[in-house]
């Protein structure tokens, strides 16, 4: 049973780490697509102030919309530490994508305050397209590396682990069936052959079953001449030497094919089904038979 619940309980932590692995990785496409986004809204902006025509009003539009984007970064960082123990790679991408948000908002921003001013700053304008190009280029590799992970090997191999972990179950399961004695039919146990602490040789008896629900007497002593006389389904007088007052019938249930020879003596075993009984019978008594004609 310990062997068993070593099984189940590691099939239960290939489970979570499958479970905990899908949420993780659905957290870091989530922010890879924001990460996207963002870069995007930066080229924009920053094409925007180099054609020197966009308003305030639209780039307040754009700064609304990079203020919404790092609030959604914020909360894939807040579920990727929930999924993620380890914070490793994941979680760092998550922080310099939330700084990389916050430096577009403040350079919207200062956009914002050239326009007001009326300084256009066309050097920085297209520094700041390039960079914002670049950063849409290294995020969408990044959601493209992220999605085949998602589709490949890395999924296989948490599916082979799980599968490895239910055929250790279902082993244990088997040897645990092994370890317990089923009885072939229903009865009593009539004796016990084991003792706790003690070893038994293979194929020794563990248990002594008996049907005590109907007694058969098989006899030892029907001769070769006797035995042509009996039929199937006879009647058969039974008394029991234990029982000297008792007196029980019963019929021929099979006749032995095969002879045996008892002191010198040819003889065949007989059994005899007891169509009457008594509750003082015991396996084993010694009855003498009569067969009726």
């Amino acid at each position: 049973r310990a062997a068993l619940a070593e099984a189940e309980a590691a099939l239960t932590v290939v489970q979570a780490n499958q479970a905990n692995y899908r949420a993780s990785l659905a957290v870091q496409i989530a922010a890879a697509e924001a990460e996207i986004k963002t870069a995007q809204s930066q080229a924009v902006v920053a094409a925007a102030g180099r054609d020197n025509s966009a308003t305030i009003k639209d780039l307040e539009a754009q700064l609304a919309s990079l203020r919404y984007q790092l609030q959604q970064l914020i909360t894939a960082r807040d579920q990727l530490y929930l999924f993620d123990r380890d914070k490793g790679s994941a979680a760092e991408n998550v922080r310099q994508q939330i700084a990389a948000t916050q430096q577009a908002s403040a350079a919207v921003e200062s956009q914002i305050a050239a326009l007001r001013s009326g300084s256009p700053a066309d050097r920085a304008v297209l520094a700041q397209m390039a960079a914002a190009e670049a950063g849409a280029a290294a995020a969408r590799a990044r959601l493209a590396q992220l999605q085949a992970e998602a589709d490949g090997k890395a999924v296989d191999t948490f599916a082979a682990q799980l599968q490895q972990a239910e055929a250790a179950v279902a082993a244990a399961r088997l040897t645990l069936a092994e370890t317990e004695l089923i009885a072939p039919f229903g009865g009593t146990v009539a004796q016990l052959n084991l003792k706790v602490g003690e070893q038994i040789a293979s194929g020794a008896p563990a248990v002594v079953l008996a049907d005590l629900s109907g007694w058969i007497i098989e006899t030892d002593d029907v001769t070769e001449i006797k035995v042509p006389e009996i039929q199937v389904g006879q009647t058969v007088s039974i008394k029991v030497d234990a029982l000297p007052e008792l007196e029980l019938t019963g019929q021929v249930e099979s006749i032995g094919a095969v002879s045996q020879v008892r002191s010198g003596d040819v003889t065949y075993p007989v059994k005899i089904k007891l169509t009457t009984s008594d509750p003082r019978l015991r396996w084993g008594m010694t009855a003498a038979v009569t067969f009726e004609k």
